[in-house]
């Protein structure tokens, strides 16, 4: 390694432990300290989180319920009783104490307003706010949207409301406490619900919100009402792509931007980069379906394209400027709203390197509304993901020799089986038919594994093989895979090595693509029989720099 490498690693890993030490998760703080700050020095980046709130006062979740949901049953209007006996003596305290409170100008206009929503707040947390299923049903039929106003009330509109964009583990996490609260089947406690709506959402200058919390039906009950749930969710999720579309703006809350006193675009871009806004597999739909995004701070909101045309000129004023804002400036570029028709599968693997969600489902259910697709009730990931390959099966060829984990059933296993988490590059000339992936590849056979095992320094497995050119003759190739297993992959390791069936594919790639390269991505097969058919069982980095004289035997394949 060279010195200059070696101090760009050393500061990397100084503002790795400064992101930490700020509460950004292990992974988001060593991929914003490669990426977004690989140019800042380490005080820097700690000026810019001296803005937010001292560490010990900083919440995790600002949006977030500040206790655990009412009970049920008659506990529920018990605690309610005790709640507004208490309040009602509080009260009689707070105004016998102050004689002066009803003439007082002072007293009026501050204190009265603490009480008030001392009230609120106290007696807000034991009723709920919950759409009526009629009216979702209705929505989701006409493709409008179910609104919801600061007081809690419902409407059905086209037009004149503005979607709410968030992280659920953060809007529905304890204040102070990085623990999610389940979403109540009775809905939105009234006191959670107001701290979501209040602040810079209210005063965006729209008076009707959709809120997936209240919009989005959850599943649970007897049987006939689970079937009946279901379809509902099913039509929700189909019309979301008209909820997003029709909105008039998309209003982004995180955690970090929530507590940051400026409005500033570059500051705000470079806090909303460690948030976990930009983490989600569902907001990165929600951003791009937008006619027009709105980032929350403390202080007030700003336009997520001012924001982006701000980073862009910063880029570009000097050779300083473009090493500090480029890569936060193409980050938030690529999520600039954009026709459906120009979302590719590129374009989502590209903007989803850090994204995940929860539930497995959902990293394919959550490109539905941007992909133009509809959603089937009872589908599992498979299904959709597999959904997603056929309904663009030319586009699913050109993010072939991603690296990622593989695993999908025939004539599929060449395609990645996430969208998310991928790396490498874009490389065309590749065709798939109904039978598989068919194309030529520089091809080796995998004499044996020298060793294998975890990489001490990041979460992938190391590969030394021994391969064999296109004369027999034997040589040396250290690899990276993605830290994904699968049985497929034993066999190939195990098995097909000794049978002479495992096979090392390179692909066609550019010459101008190989100058500065990132990784070039190899697929591992597991050839079937004599013919140059095979199954993709995994893929594998190439990390050595001299990859143009690789001498394989070039062959046509057909991987399904």
């Amino acid at each position: 390694m060279s010195d200059a490498k070696a101090e760009v690693r050393a500061r990397c890993l100084v503002i790795e432990q400064v992101l930490r030490d700020n509460w950004i998760g292990p992974h988001r703080s060593r991929m914003c300290s490669t990426n977004d700050f690989r140019h800042w020095e380490p005080s820097e980046v700690e000026a810019l989180f001296k803005l937010l709130p001292d560490i010990n006062e900083r919440k995790l979740s600002p949006h977030g319920p500040h206790c655990r949901p009412a009970p049920e049953g008659s506990r529920r209007w018990t605690e309610l009783a005790m709640k507004t006996a208490m309040i009602g003596a509080a009260n009689t305290f707070a105004l016998a104490v102050s004689p002066l409170a009803l003439v007082s100008k002072t007293v009026r206009t501050e204190a009265l307003p603490a009480l008030v929503k001392l009230n609120y707040e106290a007696i807000g947390s034991s009723f709920f706010v919950k759409c009526p299923l009629d009216l979702l049903r209705q929505a989701a039929q006409s493709g409008m949207a179910v609104c919801v106003n600061r007081w809690g009330h419902f409407s059905i509109r086209l037009a004149g409301f503005a979607a709410i964009s968030h992280v659920w583990v953060e809007t529905m996490g304890l204040e102070f406490h990085d623990e999610k609260t389940k979403q109540d089947y009775r809905g939105l406690d009234y006191a959670h619900f107001s701290r979501i709506i209040s602040g810079g959402v209210a005063s965006s200058g729209y008076d009707w919100f959709w809120l997936d919390l209240l919009a989005v039906p959850q599943i649970r009950g007897d049987e006939d009402n689970v079937d009946m749930l279901r379809e509902l969710k099913r039509d929700v999720v189909n019309s979301l792509v008209h909820v997003y579309r029709n909105a008039d703006a998309v209003i982004i809350l995180d955690s970090l931007t929530l507590q940051l006193p400026s409005e500033d675009a570059c500051t705000v871009a470079a806090i909303l980069a460690c948030g976990r806004w930009l983490t989600r597999m569902w907001t990165y739909q929600e951003v791009k379906l937008a006619r027009k995004a709105i980032i929350v701070t403390k202080t007030g909101t700003l336009d997520f394209q001012n924001m982006v045309n701000a980073l862009d000129s910063r880029a570009k004023q000097n050779e300083i400027g473009r090493s500090y804002w480029r890569e936060i400036c193409l980050k938030f570029m690529r999520l600039l709203p954009s026709d459906p028709r120009g979302v590719s599968l590129a374009d989502v693997a590209f903007c989803c390197t850090d994204r995940n969600t929860e539930n497995d489902i959902d990293y394919a259910r959550s490109l539905f509304a941007l992909l133009s697709l509809q959603w089937q009730a009872g589908w599992g990931y498979e299904d959709a993901i597999l959904h997603i390959l056929r309904s663009r099966p030319q586009d699913a060829a050109r993010i072939a020799h991603l690296q990622g984990m593989r695993g999908l059933p025939p004539p599929f296993s060449w395609a990645p089986r996430y969208l998310a988490r991928l790396t490498g590059m874009v490389i065309d000339g590749y065709n798939a038919t109904e039978n598989g992936l068919s194309g030529s590849w520089t091809t080796f056979r995998v004499n044996r594994i020298i060793r294998h095992g975890e990489h001490k320094d990041s979460a992938k497995l190391i590969f030394h093989m021994e391969l064999l050119n296109r004369h027999g003759e034997p040589f040396q190739m250290w690899t990276e895979l993605p830290y994904s297993w699968s049985d497929n992959l034993g066999i190939w390791l195990k098995e097909a090595m000794p049978a002479g069936s495992a096979r090392l594919l390179f692909p066609k790639v550019p010459p101008n693509l190989l100058e500065n390269h990132d990784p070039v991505i190899m697929l591992l097969v597991l050839q079937s029989g004599m013919q140059s058919r095979g199954i993709v069982v995994g893929t594998a980095a190439m990390n050595d720099d001299d990859v143009t004289e690789l001498q394989g035997e070039e062959m046509a394949w057909l991987l399904g």
